[in-house]
């Protein structure tokens, strides 16, 4: 945490609570005995709260060692609680009633051994999901309204308790032999989330030219990511080399892009499209030139070989 001096330093005020602490699931064994003075077995892994936790606090620092002169506004608690609490949403004000069951892991580890993804239908119990995830919908459009880019949906506290329970339900699915619950310990939460709000193009010479400057990328250093702010990348591409997302030895997955969607998504209106690891053939070749970017703007052709 930073001291008063170095908050001054970089434009906050000396009582500024720059870190987000997320609450800790009471549904924990490892919880109910730290909170009487017990200590549970040494060996119990901490929860999904303490990792994504300590993720933010690193991430919450480097940002405000970058932010010399920035504007303190941005880290007004009270303008951001304010507007968490229109919509339902809370700001370092974390509301406890979303513990639950998760869905079955196997199923989703099957899916993910034979097809190379997973698809989880729910994240919380009952009527609690549909309720996280439009709340989480309406902010993106008042952030909108406000000016602010999509990002700042981590701001709320709920836009992180998706993320730990994804973090505690993919535990179970990538490391099913540590067991229920524990396989999230040795999970590792790569420090790059995004958010999204997608936007119809205001006419058909609009989509034109948006593929012309996706052609025009192909060849660039430097793809180009984004047409407007929140936009998405809409060219067939892989986030990583499959030799960073299979362990070499086992060839067991060991890496997982996660995506959330916040609306109900069809084929026409931005939903992701997956290709069956089956059908394609450059999956394990890392080193072939178009195993990253496989498809050919120019021509509209995916290039297998």
């Amino acid at each position: 945490m930073l001291t008063s001096e170095e908050k001054l330093q970089r434009g906050f005020r000396a009582e500024d609570d720059i870190l987000v602490p997320l609450p800790v699931d009471s549904s924990s064994d490892e919880d109910e005995a730290a909170a009487d003075g017990r200590h549970a077995d040494e060996d119990l892994p901490s929860s999904a709260s303490v990792l994504v936790e300590a993720f933010l606090e690193d991430v919450v620092q480097r940002s405000a060692a970058a932010c010399v002169g920035a504007s303190a506004s941005l880290f007004d608690l009270d303008f951001w609680q304010n507007e968490a609490a229109q919509l339902g949403l809370h700001v370092m004000r974390p509301d406890r009633g979303s513990a639950g069951a998760l869905p079955p892991s196997a199923p989703l580890r099957r899916s993910l051994d034979r097809r190379g993804y997973l698809q989880s239908p729910t994240l919380f119990p009952g009527d609690a999901d549909e309720a996280t995830l439009s709340a989480l919908r309406r902010m993106l459009a008042r952030l909108k309204q406000l000016g602010f880019a999509p990002g700042f949906l981590y701001v709320f506290d709920e836009a992180w308790l998706v993320i730990e329970r994804c973090m505690r339900l993919l535990g179970d699915v990538l490391v099913p032999e540590a067991g229920t619950g524990r396989g999230v310990q040795q999970l590792v939460l790569e420090p790059s989330v995004f958010a999204h709000a997608l936007e119809k193009p205001a006419s058909a010479e609009d989509t034109d030219e948006e593929r012309r400057r996706e052609a025009a990328s192909q060849d660039a250093s430097e793809i180009a990511r984004h047409s407007y702010l929140g936009g998405n990348f809409g060219l067939p591409h892989r986030d990583h080399s499959s030799s960073d997302c299979f362990d070499a030895a086992s060839g067991e997955p060991v890496l997982l892009s996660l995506w959330c969607p916040l609306t109900r998504v069809t084929a026409d209106n931005g939903c992701m499209f997956v290709l069956p690891k089956d059908r394609d053939p450059l999956l394990h070749q890392p080193r072939h030139p178009h195993h990253l970017r496989p498809f050919d703007a120019s021509s509209g052709t995916l290039r297998f070989g």
